[in-house]
């Protein structure tokens, strides 16, 4: 059984497709022009910066938190709350 939290490997052809050529060029510049390579740097990329996500939603919560107590500490009526 495969993991699901696996994607199937991309071609060169699909990546090129979906990111186009000049974008892809790049990773194959980094990747000394070895495609294979290029698309495991591209996973790579794609792989950290989903991470990267995580935290910016957590960021998003705490700061929206905060601003719901402040909003509410200013706006909202003791005997309301």
């Amino acid at each position: 059984m495969s993991d699901p939290d696996q994607a199937a490997p991309l071609t060169s052809a699909q990546v090129q497709a979906w990111l186009g050529s000049p974008r892809f060029a790049r990773y194959t510049g980094a990747a000394g022009g070895d495609e294979p390579v290029a698309l495991r740097l591209y996973q790579w990329n794609a792989q950290m910066a989903a991470a990267a996500l995580v935290d910016v939603g957590h960021f998003e919560v705490a700061l929206r938190n905060a601003y719901d107590g402040q909003l509410n500490a200013r706006f909202v009526p003791a005997v309301g709350r």
